[in-house]
């Protein structure tokens, strides 16, 4: 069951690239859908970011970036960035993803100090 009250902090996070314009990061469905799309799995593109690979940063700043610029793509994100500001642009991302992803279980299967059943009410009922 979802609790809106335990959503997460939605303070939006923003970057300044290299053309002075400050954009809003924002992870939605979308933004995962598309880096699904182009890596297959979350855990790998993020298990390819921590490890610095250059086209998974740049592909996640992408999706962040395109929900609120659609016409924008990976190239022209690509094109953007100079490379020596990308630990600046790993820390804007690591803050800013955890941000818009779910709360761990443990804190969404609680509403107001109960425990939730984590068991889908669907599947008793054919029991």
């Amino acid at each position: 069951m979802s609790n809106l009250a335990s959503v997460k902090d939605r303070k939006p996070i923003f970057i300044t690239l290299s053309d002075g314009i400050e954009r809003k990061i924002q992870f939605t469905l979308n933004s995962m859908a598309s880096l699904e799309d182009a890596y297959g799995d979350i855990d790998e593109i993020m298990g390819a970011m921590n490890k610095g690979k250059i086209k998974a940063i740049r592909a996640m700043l992408w999706a962040g970036l395109a929900n609120n610029e659609e016409q924008l793509t990976e190239l022209q994100v690509g094109a953007l960035i100079d490379i020596r500001d990308m630990p600046d642009i790993m820390a804007t991302l690591n803050d800013a993803m955890p941000k818009d992803m779910p709360a761990p279980a443990e804190e969404t299967d609680k509403i107001e100090g109960a425990e939730v059943d984590a068991i889908d009410p669907n599947l008793a009922a054919q029991e």
